[in-house]
């Protein structure tokens, strides 16, 4: 569908003329929503552990005094990783009293504590990341990080106990809010929201004299139980400037139109969620056909000037583009007291797929999500119309749940409750656009680098110097530079030698392999099923 106010703007007339498929510029499907699985954080038990340091196994002392020399090296190299095992580096990273990290960078983390304080703390955790998640699938991230540890534990003959869950954080994505003042006001917060979570939090930001709520929140964030947050998360994706890949997700599957996607794009590259509107000029820029308007925004974007705000009121001047689509982000964060109290409800559960005896139990919680989201979206926080109580206590007895939930939930939050979960992902195609977007990224930051280079080194006179002048300069610069780099002619050529680089580009083809691969890590189904 297109929205009705998008008729109006110049941009979509001005395609209209040209006899451009409108539907592809700006279609979307309305009110949708996606579901995922966006971190998991599993916990690994040895046996034989213990928290006296004379008593720990032997095994496991030289399995943790490995990690902490090579860790030690790292600090005294001042290097950010170093190669361990396959694909998986020791790196810097920490997780509270867990010191030592083995990773596969933007898949999984496995944190490994140096020390343990009780017997009831895990010696191990593991991170699944959001983008593997996103790209591989809960089950087979679970797989890949567990077989990943087993064959590193297997080396040191160290032997596992049990695995629990604890953490994982349920999403949904949609585009059914574009409001967020509509839907998650004051009012509709002390009316229209039953929860069990008793302190809440909310953040705004203030255009002028409006007032856009960003972010809502049910719980406290650090307790061992639930936590739940609704946010904006378009502009978390531009601001933090990762997870580019959410834009190809949301455009597959028609929460967000071409149109968005290209804005979106633009500011991520540019890194400023404020640089959306300057997106929505270039697509006119683009796609448009009003000479005049087209010179008006290229003295508006050149002018020394220039302001966002300016961008906004020109594009409202002449109803230039329709408003970007909104994706707003409904979260769980759900920990291990939570699944505790669980328990035999879990030891019951069946699973639809091949698992080993130790993953047995996130297998039965994954496989079986459609259970903890009915109570997650019903017990822990809800939104219900207008004296819900009387229209639920004036319902027939007979009446199905389906019936039921429609007529005392909001539109929004029934067809959450009800939505058909599938797997949605393209992995290979998910995995293209992401280096191709960050491709782009990257080169717009070489020239921005270049640019900055040439400028200390007095070239200021730009319109005087192009592009091929300053890259001249750059190479000057680098011959320059003889602590670092040793230049040797060949044949009228050069060729450049720099231990230094060659280190960084290694360490870089370490942390960013996981996301070059092309066929993503293969389910192990060699365990029992229950």
């Amino acid at each position: 569908m297109i929205k009705k106010s998008f008729c109006t703007t110049k941009i979509y007339k001005d395609l209209q003329l040209q006899n451009k498929d409108l539907n592809y510029y700006f279609g979307i499907t309305d009110k949708k929503f996606l579901h995922h699985v966006d971190n998991i954080y599993y916990a690994v038990f040895l046996k034989d552990d213990t928290t006296t340091k004379n008593d720990v196994p032997a095994e496991i002392c030289g399995f943790i005094s490995f990690l902490q020399s090579l860790k030690d090296r790292i600090t005294e190299k001042s290097i950010d990783s170093v190669n361990f095992y396959n694909d998986l580096v020791l790196n810097r990273r920490v997780f509270k009293f867990y010191n030592l990290c083995l990773s596969i960078p933007n898949m999984f983390d496995i944190f490994v504590a140096g020390a343990v304080p009780n017997v009831n703390t895990p010696r191990i955790v593991i991170q699944l990341r959001s983008t593997g998640l996103w790209l591989n699938g809960d089950l087979q991230m679970v797989d890949w990080s567990f077989q990943m540890l087993k064959e590193v534990l297997d080396m040191y003959k160290i032997e596992i106990d049990h695995l629990q869950e604890n953490r994982i954080d349920w999403c949904y994505h949609t585009n059914y809010i574009q409001n967020t003042e509509e839907y998650l006001n004051d009012k509709i917060l002390a009316v229209n929201c039953c929860t069990s979570l008793g302190i809440g939090m909310d953040v705004f930001r203030k255009y002028k004299n409006k007032i856009v709520k960003d972010y809502v929140s049910f719980g406290n964030r650090s307790s061992n139980n639930i936590f739940w947050r609704c946010y904006n998360k378009v502009k978390e994706v531009i601001e933090m400037n990762y997870k580019g890949y959410f834009f190809e997700v949301w455009y597959k599957n028609n929460l967000i139109s071409y149109y968005d996607k290209y804005c979106y794009e633009y500011a991520y590259k540019a890194k400023s969620f404020n640089s959306v509107d300057v997106g929505k000029l270039k697509f006119y820029l683009e796609f448009g056909s009003n000479i005049k308007i087209k010179e008006e925004i290229n003295i508006l974007l050149n002018a020394p000037s220039f302001t966002y705000d300016k961008a906004r009121d020109f594009i409202q001047y002449y109803k230039l583009c329709p408003d970007t689509t909104s994706v707003i982000n409904v979260e769980w964060q759900t920990m291990r007291k939570f699944y505790r109290s669980c328990d035999k409800l879990i030891d019951n559960l069946y699973i639809r797929n091949d698992c080993n005896d130790f993953t047995c139990r996130l297998y039965q919680i994954l496989d079986n999500r459609n259970i903890f989201l009915d109570y997650l979206t019903s017990n822990t926080i809800c939104f219900k119309k207008d004296n819900y109580e009387n229209i639920e206590n004036n319902l027939p007895k007979n009446i199905s749940n389906n019936d039921r939930d429609k007529s005392i939930y909001l539109d929004w939050w029934f067809r959450l409750r009800h939505l058909k979960i599938d797997k949605l992902i393209d992995k290979k195609l998910i995995r293209e656009y992401s280096k191709k977007l960050d491709l782009s990224k990257l080169i717009n930051k070489c020239f921005a680098d270049m640019a900055t280079l040439n400028l200390y080194m007095g070239n200021t006179k730009y319109e005087e110097i192009n592009f091929d002048d300053d890259l001249s300069c750059l190479l000057n610069a680098i011959n320059d530079n003889s602590n670092c780099y040793d230049l040797i002619g060949l044949g009228g050529e050069v060729t450049r030698i720099d231990d230094d680089y060659n280190r960084k580009k290694e360490k870089k083809l370490r942390s960013i392999k996981a996301l070059l691969e092309k066929q993503s890590p293969t389910q192990n189904n060699n365990g029992k099923s229950k």
